[in-house]
C-alpha cells in the first residue's frame, strides 16, 4: 500500500487566514490584467510547493510508523509479532530502499497535476506571489513544519480496519487540516511579513477554490493505481517474512 505525502498545494490561504489577529494591509494593486502563469513559471511553482526532500522524508517516516504499528491494529500481525520479536522492524529495513525509490520517482507525475491546475487557473503574477512567499524564510518554514506535522496514522488504522487501502477525501481533509493546524501555531510574529505580502497581493477566496481543487489531485494522485508497485513490495516482505522467521525460530 502507498502512503500518504500530501501537498502543501495553495491551502495556506484558507488555513492562515482564520489565525492571524488583523486583515492584511491593502498593497498596491499592478495596473491591467497579469497574463496567464507561463508553463516555466507552473512548472517551478509545483516543485516549490512539493519539494522533493521534505516530501520523500515525510512519506518514508509515515510509512514506517504503518508498518512498525501493524501489532498494534490487526490480530495476525500482532500473533506473528509475538512469535517472532522484531519481524515487523525488519521488514521495514527489507523494504525501506525500494520504498524510497518509488516514492521519488513518483512525483514528476504530481508536479505535473499541479502544473495543469496552475496553468487553468493562475495568472503570472498570482504565482509569482505564491513562489516569492514559499521561497521566503517564513514560507519555507511553513513547509517543513506542515510536512513535519502530518500524521497518516489515524488513516492507516481506518484502512486496517476495512481492508480498503485507499485514502478517501475526508480522511485526507482531516490529516492535512490537522497538519496545517499544527503549522499555523509555530508562525510566529517575525514569519507574518512575508504572509502579510502575500495574503494582500492574492484574492483569498479564490485561492481557498484552488486549494479545494489541490486536494482533489492530491487524492487522485496517492490512490492511483499501481500493481507493479504494489506486487515488488509484497514480494519484498514476503522474503524477507521468510528469511527472518527462518533465523528466529520461536522459542519452544
Amino acid at each position: 500500500m502507498r502512503l500518504l505525502a500530501s501537498s502543501l498545494g495553495l491551502l495556506l490561504a484558507a488555513a492562515s487566514v482564520q489565525t492571524l489577529a488583523q486583515p492584511a494591509p491593502a498593497a498596491p494593486q499592478p495596473a491591467g490584467a497579469s497574463p496567464k502563469v507561463s508553463q516555466d513559471t507552473a512548472a517551478a511553482l509545483a516543485r516549490t510547493v512539493a519539494p522533493v526532500e521534505p516530501m520523500l522524508r515525510a512519506e518514508i517516516e509515515q510509512a514506517r510508523k504503518a508498518i512498525l504499528a501493524l501489532p498494534t491494529l490487526d490480530n495476525d500481525a500482532k500473533e506473528l509479532e509475538r512469535d517472532y520479536p522484531g519481524l515487523y522492524a525488519a521488514l521495514w529495513t527489507a523494504v525501506e530502499p525500494d520504498m524510497k525509490r518509488s516514492a521519488e520517482a513518483s512525483y514528476p507525475g504530481y508536479w505535473a497535476a499541479l502544473e495543469q491546475l496552475y496553468l487553468a487557473r493562475l495568472t503570472e503574477g498570482e504565482a509569482q506571489a505564491v513562489m516569492t512567499y514559499f521561497k521566503s524564510p517564513g514560507g519555507q518554514k511553513l513547509i517543513r513544519t506542515m510536512y513535519g506535522g502530518f500524521d497518516s496514522a489515524p488513516m492507516v488504522a481506518e484502512m486496517t480496519k476495512s481492508n480498503d487501502y485507499t485514502v478517501n477525501e475526508q480522511q485526507l481533509k482531516e490529516a492535512t487540516d490537522a497538519a496545517k493546524a499544527k503549522a499555523v501555531q509555530q508562525i510566529t510574529d517575525d514569519d507574518k511579513a512575508d504572509l502579510w505580502i502575500l495574503m494582500a497581493s492574492i484574492d483569498l477566496q479564490k485561492f481557498k477554490a484552488i486549494g479545494a481543487e489541490t486536494q482533489k489531485v492530491t487524492l487522485d494522485w496517492v490512490n492511483r493505481p499501481d500493481p507493479e508497485g504494489e506486487a515488488r513490495m509484497q514480494k519484498l516482505m514476503e522474503q524477507a517474512m521468510q528469511r527472518y522467521m527462518a533465523e528466529h525460530p520461536p522459542k519452544e
